[in-house]
């Protein structure tokens, strides 16, 4: 019996030693961006300025190169426009990086065509038909909308407050427009101006590639922003409207410490308008001529005087600001008076602790 277990022991060991012993997958992650090449400072003739350090980042990482032209001197071409396929390219090579999957990108007669396949199938396009000409240059819109597909969710972690309807000039009925949002939201895009800017039409360079690819790849040069959308408040207007005025649009945004209220209107014969608040101490934050013809007007103040009119009424929900039109200049002349409830802009002096969701996060 001993001899039998033996041998059943030794069998059972012997089996063992035959099972195929399968690696762990690799993880995913940050980690897996590497330095394949070395950067020297005379790398690239063309390369100075703000984007130098992320054009080193990048080129260290294989994840954008240069060219050399006839004579041996190498470029990075910063401020030419970068194509689709190389804008596809880009993506792929950080995908597959991030994920370490050991994708291999063969040269075919078509240079592109491997990186568009495995984009499809990664998701990053919906079809190799996404676009129709993949030589031509990529718009700062459609470089987001790749990028941003370029890896999974949890990599584009949220950092800023950017509210639906901040970034001016990208609509939400735009298919690229979460992409946007969601870049500026990781801190890897902020936009172009202090307002947020994105100008989605216009084609987008080598070197800006270079920067927003570097803070895709490394979350520690992400950067900060916060945008809040345009501030569209209700109002009511005296019913007998002496000066014909007809109010069509009002909304407020902040820039740093400034206030922006702007007014779309028509006047028939109103010639002053004047902002103030409600209170017994009337503050006048600003009185203008309005010129025949005009009809829209903006009121620039420091938030710092809104602050201090919402802070001066012990129920701000019932505050008030006042808009008066006035024929002269005389503040009794008024024709029509607006009022524009406070509690609207109250998002604006929140205090310590009444964070919203998106600084909860970041």
């Amino acid at each position: 019996m001993k001899r039998i277990t033996a041998a059943l022991l030794a069998l059972c060991l012997a089996a063992a030693m035959t099972l195929p012993v399968y690696a762990a997958p690799p993880k995913a992650g940050f980690e897996n961006f590497r330095e394949i090449n070395t950067y020297a400072i005379d790398s690239f003739a063309d390369v100075s300025g703000w984007f130098a350090a992320d054009v080193a980042s990048v080129y260290s990482l294989g994840l954008m190169e240069g060219s050399t032209d006839e004579n041996g001197e190498r470029s990075f071409r910063p401020g030419g426009k970068i194509t689709l396929a190389e804008t596809v390219t880009l993506a792929c090579r950080i995908r597959s990086t991030y994920l370490s999957d050991g994708a291999q990108f063969e040269q075919r007669s078509v240079w592109y065509q491997s990186y568009v396949d495995y984009a499809v199938e990664a998701g990053i396009l919906s079809g190799a038909e996404e676009y129709e000409d993949y030589t031509c240059a990529a718009t700062r819109a459609q470089f987001a909308a790749i990028l941003a597909k370029a890896l999974p969710e949890e990599a584009y972690r949220e950092i800023n407050a950017v509210e639906i309807g901040a970034i001016p000039d990208v609509s939400m009925e735009e298919g690229y427009s979460f992409s946007v949002y969601k870049l500026y939201r990781a801190g890897i895009l902020t936009g172009s101006d202090g307002a947020g800017t994105f100008k989605p039409d216009e084609s987008i360079t080598r070197g800006e590639a270079a920067a927003i690819t570097a803070r895709i790849v490394a979350p520690d040069k992400r950067l900060s922003v916060a945008l809040y959308a345009p501030l569209y408040v209700g109002f009511t207007m005296d019913n007998s409207n002496q000066g014909g005025v007809v109010i069509t649009g009002l909304s407020m945004t902040t820039e740093g410490e400034l206030c922006y209220l702007t007014m779309e209107f028509k006047s028939q014969t109103s010639r002053f308008l004047s902002i103030m608040n409600a209170s017994e101490s009337l503050y006048i934050l600003k009185v203008v001529v309005i010129d025949p013809g005009v009809e829209q007007f903006t009121f620039a103040f420091p938030l710092s005087a809104l602050k201090e009119i919402y802070e001066a009424s012990s129920d701000p929900a019932k505050e008030q600001i006042i808009m008066e039109f006035y024929a002269s200049g005389d503040p009794g002349s008024v024709t029509d008076r607006f009022y524009i409830a406070i509690d609207q802009f109250s998002k604006y002096f929140a205090e310590d602790g009444e964070t919203d969701e998106a600084e909860d996060a970041e």
